[in-house]
């Protein structure tokens, strides 16, 4: 299962929607229960409306891949797997870019 550190979920709990977005994206392992759908946190960090690969500081190679996808593609192909495998950097620079 995946999971942040305990100060890290302390940090978003001040924001309640990123906090269930978080919770629901690490009870799922990464994946919606509907296939057919993005994660409520992918959601999320789109209605941000940040350059993806310049908020998580992905390298050029990542960001390439990120923007060579469609609009919807480029989130559950290259977001979400990202997001899985550090969940903590992702989250962290989530909650930066928010001030918390």
């Amino acid at each position: 299962m995946l999971q942040i550190s305990d100060e890290l979920m302390n940090r978003i709990e001040e924001y309640p929607e990123l906090a269930r977005c978080v919770r629901d994206f690490m009870e799922n392992d990464g994946c919606n229960p509907d296939p057919l759908y993005l994660t409520d946190l992918t959601v999320y960090v789109r209605e941000l409306n940040v350059d993806e690969p310049e908020l998580f500081g992905w390298d050029e190679e990542t960001a390439e891949d990120f923007y060579s996808w469609g609009h919807n593609s480029r989130y559950a192909h290259v977001l979400e797997p990202m997001m899985a495998m550090d969940l903590e950097h992702h989250i962290g620079c989530i909650a930066d870019y928010l001030k918390i």
